[in-house]
C-alpha cells in the first residue's frame, strides 16, 4: 500500500510544530477553523447537544493533539493517498466518542447569569442507548459493523481488514462513510 504524504499535508504538519508564531497560528487555524470545522460542529451538536462552545471544543482537541510536540502526528502516513484532514476527522472522532465515553463528567457550560460553571453528566448507560439507536437506523450493516470493530471495540484496521476480507484501503473507506452516515442519521 501506497504511503506517500502529500507535500501540503506535511506543510501543515511542519507548521503545527513550528515555533514560528505566524506560520503556527495560520496552520492551527487552517486545521481547527477550517479543516476540522464541520466535524467539530456537528460533535458539538451531537454528543455534546451544544452545551460546549466550540473554541472551548477546540482548546481541548487543541491540547491533546499537540502532546510531546504533536506526536500523533507521526503516525499519519497518507496510506492510500489520504489526506491530513481525512486521517484527522477519524482521530477526532475516536477522540471525543471515548472521551465522552470514559468521562461522565467532561463538560462545562458557562452560566450566564451566575458566571459560574455547571458540570453536565452525561451517564454511559445514556450515551450506548443513543449509539446503538443510531446504529439499528443505519441501512448498510457493514457500516455498522465497521464502526464496531474500529470505534467502539477498538480494534486496528488490519486486523478488521482480515475479519471482512478486504483491504485496509476499503476499511477506511468505509470508516469514512460510516461516520457520515452515523452522524447524519443521529443528527435528524
Amino acid at each position: 500500500m501506497e504511503c506517500t504524504i502529500r507535500e501540503f499535508d506535511l506543510t501543515l504538519i511542519r507548521g503545527l510544530r513550528s515555533t514560528d508564531i505566524a506560520v503556527h497560528e495560520r496552520c492551527v487555524r487552517r486545521v481547527f477553523y477550517e479543516d476540522l470545522e464541520t466535524l467539530l460542529r456537528s460533535i458539538q451538536c451531537s454528543l455534546f447537544k451544544g452545551s460546549i462552545e466550540y473554541d472551548d471544543l477546540v482548546n481541548e482537541l487543541y491540547l491533546f493533539l499537540s502532546r510531546n510536540n504533536w506526536k500523533i502526528l507521526d503516525s499519519f502516513q497518507g496510506r492510500g493517498g489520504a489526506r491530513l484532514s481525512t486521517w484527522l476527522s477519524h482521530v477526532v472522532w475516536r477522540y471525543f466518542m471515548h472521551a465522552y465515553k470514559r468521562e461522565s463528567r467532561m463538560i462545562y457550560q458557562e452560566d450566564h447569569s451566575k458566571m459560574d460553571k455547571q458540570v453536565y453528566a452525561i451517564s454511559a448507560d445514556e450515551m450506548r442507548i443513543d449509539i446503538e439507536k443510531t446504529l439499528s437506523q443505519m441501512e448498510n450493516k457493514r457500516y455498522v459493523l465497521v464502526i464496531r470493530l474500529l470505534i467502539i471495540e477498538g480494534h486496528k484496521a488490519e486486523d478488521v481488514a482480515a475479519m471482512m476480507n478486504t483491504t485496509i484501503q476499503n476499511i477506511y473507506n468505509l470508516k469514512h462513510r460510516a461516520i457520515g452516515q452515523f452522524l447524519k442519521i443521529y443528527n435528524s
